[in-house]
């Protein structure tokens, strides 16, 4: 046996749905656009990247985000020399709710950079490397 819904139940369940997307939706902007407010990066300046400087600029936007209570998952940052940017990339959670937040930068040159992750980057012309707390 099956229990139907009547259309009194199914519209309450709809618009419940509607707002709680509204929600979501709303939520995801805010967050973003407390990142672009807060993304004057320190490691990039006139498309140079200072590689010593990028944990702070990490930093930043984890303490953006954390201010709007996000939970930092980890953050990547991937430097593309074909496109030539740099773009960081942290996964965060609100409650059951997981978020990807993008912040990027064109970067002509690079400044402290290591050894051994500029062969790579020269060998495959992209490099994506995973900062943890």
């Amino acid at each position: 046996m099956e229990r139907r819904e009547n259309s009194v139940e199914a519209m309450k369940k709809l618009g419940q749905t509607i707002i709680k997307s509204q929600q979501k939706i709303f939520d995801a902007l805010a967050s973003k656009d407390e990142i672009d407010r807060k993304s004057n990066l320190v490691s990039v300046k006139k498309q140079e990247l200072n590689w010593d400087l990028i944990e702070e600029d990490i930093k930043g936007v984890n303490q953006a985000l954390e201010k709007k209570g996000h939970r930092i998952l980890g953050t990547h940052v991937i430097l593309d020399d074909k496109s030539d940017s740099m773009t960081i990339e942290t996964y965060s959670q609100i409650k059951s709710e997981t978020f990807k937040n993008n912040l990027s930068a064109k970067v002509k040159s690079l400044y402290n950079f290591p050894e051994e992750y500029w062969d790579e980057l020269q060998k495959s012309g992209r490099i994506e490397l995973n900062f943890t707390d």
